[in-house]
């Protein structure tokens, strides 16, 4: 997927890790920036404290999409546990990218828009 500003799920992941102070960077300049790269990330937890850590971040980036945005769900099997416990295995692994979470969010989302 190209990094756009028109593709409304990557500005939406990158305006909540803005806003929530997780990146600095502008939008463009994020695309590779990697979850061991942000604020949140500790280097020395392990995968329960990075996933503890992770939960308030994807259910706050659920919420905004969710609720704010009225989106639903892609698929009839996705639920609000699933869709924030797929949010928490991106933020927990450290090699995937910010332009890798805004996909994930593109396939559990589908906006009014659409």
């Amino acid at each position: 997927m190209v990094w756009d500003t028109k593709n409304s799920r990557q500005i939406l992941t990158w305006a909540f890790l803005y806003n929530s102070k997780e990146i600095f960077t502008i939008f463009i300049d994020s695309e590779k920036k990697t979850m061991n790269q942000l604020p949140f990330w500790n280097h020395a937890a392990n995968k329960a404290v990075r996933e503890q850590t992770a939960k308030p971040l994807a259910i706050g980036l659920h919420d905004l999409i969710a609720a704010q945005y009225g989106a639903q769900y892609e698929s009839a099997d996705t639920n609000y546990f699933s869709a924030v416990d797929s949010l928490v295995t991106i933020l927990i692994s450290g090699t995937k990218t910010v332009a890798e979470l805004a996909e994930a969010v593109d396939a559990l989302f589908k906006l009014k828009d659409e």
